[in-house]
């Protein structure tokens, strides 16, 4: 049996010197497309990380114009919603969070008067709290 031949090393179809190669790698055409390659890869890259990103929009009410009819006023109710439990939770479990926050120890229990209930006193501040969102609703009567 014979032992198989060593392999030969082949520089872009040809069996020439290996200096050949590095100095078409070096030509300026060769040098233009790697990098293009490279900067459409790392354009690719941050697509993908602005496509992963959480998408955060705020809509702006749109009031009406219209008139009002004599008598009438507008009534302001603010609601407290939980939209992270686990966030909520950790604060006001945690003394040092709730003192900073300023959350009293009573809305632990999810009732949703209370929650309401501080919406109507810190309106938009409530906001400030981990987890919680205020609503604000305007109506006329």
């Amino acid at each position: 049996m014979s032992s198989p031949s060593p392999r030969r090393q082949i520089y872009f179809g040809s069996r020439s010197s290996p200096g050949r190669s590095d100095r078409l790698l070096a030509t300026p055409k060769i040098v233009k497309a790697i990098e293009a390659k490279r900067a459409a890869e790392a354009i690719r890259t941050q697509a993908q990380a602005l496509r992963e990103q959480p998408l955060n929009v705020e809509v702006e009410k749109v009031t009406r114009q219209v008139s009002r009819a004599a008598g009438g006023h507008e009534r302001t109710t603010w609601t407290g919603e939980v939209v992270d439990p686990t966030a909520f939770m950790a604060a006001v479990l945690d003394p040092v969070q709730r003192v900073r926050y300023g959350i009293p120890a009573d809305v632990a229990t999810y009732l949703q008067p209370k929650m309401n209930e501080y919406a109507t006193a810190l309106n938009e501040k409530l906001n400030t709290w981990p987890g919680v969102r205020a609503n604000k609703k305007t109506t006329f009567v």
